[in-house]
This record gives structure tokens, sequence and C-alpha cells, in this order.
């Protein structure tokens, strides 16, 4: 699946590829052991570093 992602090329419009990339990197999803709110945790521990990357 994620060959598919990178390989997909799409112009013009945005996209969610991108997410499903960061999704099917992260090693909890890997292993299977994502949980009830596992999304939005790295959702906000990967904003929480954008904001903190954009501050220094």
């Amino acid at each position: 699946m994620y060959r598919a992602l990178e390989e997909m090329k799409i112009e013009g419009v945005s996209t969610t590829i991108d997410f499903y990339k960061i999704v099917l990197e992260h090693p909890v999803f890997q292993s299977g052991r994502y949980y009830v709110g596992w999304l939005e945790k790295i959702l906000a521990e990967r904003k929480e570093k954008q904001l903190s990357v954009s501050v220094s």
C-alpha cells in the first residue's frame, strides 16, 4: 500500500496521501498495537513538534 501511495501522482487538487504515508510508517501502526485515540495522539504530537520547530 505504501508503494502505491508513493507512486501516486495527482496534480491540481489536495490529497490525503501524505497523511496515509505517515500512518503507514508509524511503528505502532505497523505492529498492530494501535488503539482508540491513537490517531488523535500522533496527530497532536506531530502538530506540537511542528510548532516547536517553527518557534525555534
